[in-house]
């Protein structure tokens, strides 16, 4: 058959791509970069069924793996989906398999849950054969939550929320994909099934299992109350890359877990238990679970450095004495307060948009060449700086060393 795999790209698609192509399917990928025998898509903008209708001509079936964590869910979860689905209708597609979320149900209270039943919803009510498969936590290597969970086990103290009893029932994602490729070709129809592992498991026995599976010690855990967490994840909806919201909180909170039956009689198979859902680790994988976190908190300590730096010269170090460095170095007259005042303002842009991840690895090359400009600058005009015991311009080598490195593991 003909297949059509949008997010085809991402963690759970494009592994859902192999295996319809190792099953003898003709596979399209439909992604938002598209090489040159993939179709080109953006499910924030192709909200029209009369966008998808031409794309969809001659394919027999949809798969539609399409998914994001934060930003833009309702367009992306529900309005392209939507159109995606109507221009199959109209295309004359037979069979669609809606990849959702488990909790997408009557229940669903956060605005992911919703998002995607809301598209579950107008699916079910299509002239289509349909089928929504609705995953409780991926396992897989590159997957997001893997990475969390893996980056929290490899920590030496690892901070519960509770007591760490929250119930999941992770599938492995070659599982998921496999058994979506069973579906598509059989004739299951009109079904919504929850993808599962064979047991739920607490988040305290995930992170032991993951600890074991980096061949890493077991980490200590500490519960932390609950009120606390809502706290913490409250300030994480404020910074846009924390792996801590209060939407993440409350699906955790509510518990992931099916019975697997079904899934596993429309599939044709057991799915994995845990241990055996991963394939052995590599030392790239426990050095990507130690630097999970530390890329965040580099990235904060370069934009605390420009931050503080903006507000002690703009508002703290007295203005004769900056004024008085800058004469030594030929700034004087006019001159003197914009370049005092410009350089605060440009100091304070840096480091707002390292906080907001704005076009983040292009301004880490200019902030590389930034502190080297300022540090032969002072070299020529104030050498003494340079000995001082306190180090005001030798820690600029650290820095330099830190952006370099921040703009290396960047996204």
């Amino acid at each position: 058959m003909r297949v059509l795999v949008t997010g085809a790209d991402g963690f759970i698609g494009s592994r859902v791509a192999l295996s319809l192509r190792a099953a003898g399917h003709e596979v399209v990928r439909a992604v938002r970069r598209p090489g040159p025998e993939d179709i080109g898509v953006d499910f924030e903008r192709d909200l029209g069924p009369e966008v998808w209708e031409p794309r969809l001509r001659g394919i027999e079936v949809v798969v539609n793996a399409v998914g994001v964590a934060r930003g833009g869910m309702t367009r992306v979860h529900d309005q392209a989906p939507r159109a995606l689905f109507e221009g199959c209708v109209r295309a004359g597609v037979r069979k669609v398999v809606q990849i959702s979320a488990l909790g997408a149900d009557e229940r669903a209270e956060t605005r992911f849950h919703l998002s995607k039943r809301s598209a579950d919803d107008f699916l079910a009510s299509l002239d289509l054969q349909w089928v929504v498969v609705a995953p409780s936590l991926v396992i897989g290597r590159g997957g997001a939550s893997t990475r969390l969970f893996s980056a929290m086990a490899a920590l030496p103290l690892v901070l519960l929320p509770g007591k760490g009893d929250q119930a999941l029932q992770p599938i492995a994602v070659d599982d998921l994909a496999r058994g979506i490729a069973a579906i598509v070709a059989s004739d299951v129809s009109g079904v919504r099934l929850a993808a599962v592992g064979p047991r739920p498991v607490r988040m305290r026995e995930l992170l032991e299992a993951l600890a074991r599976w980096l061949r890493m010690p077991t980490p200590r855990m500490m519960a932390v109350p609950m009120a606390l967490v809502w706290w913490v994840a409250r300030l994480g909806d404020c910074v846009g890359s924390s792996p801590v919201t209060s939407e993440m909180v409350r699906m955790l909170a509510r518990g992931n877990t099916a019975d697997v039956t079904p899934w596993a009689r429309a599939c044709g198979f057991p799915p994995r238990p845990l241990p055996d859902a991963l394939d052995p680790s590599t030392g790239d994988d426990r050095t990507c679970a130690r630097l999970y976190f530390v890329r965040p908190l580099l990235r904060l300590s370069v934009a605390f450095i420009w931050l503080a730096t903006a507000v002690i010269c703009a508002f703290v170090y007295p203005r004769a004495e900056s004024y008085a460095l800058l004469a030594v170095c030929g700034i004087t007259g006019s001159l003197a307060p914009l370049s005092l005042y410009g350089a605060c303002a440009l100091d304070g842009f840096l480091g707002t948009c390292l906080l907001l991840r704005w076009h983040t690895r292009p301004l880490l090359i200019f902030q590389a060449a930034l502190v080297t400009g300022y540090s032969l600058a002072i070299l020529f005009c104030l050498p003494e700086y340079w000995l001082h015991p306190f180090g005001p311009l030798t820690k600029n080598v650290p820095l330099l060393g830190a952006i370099l490195a921040l703009w290396a593991v960047e996204d």
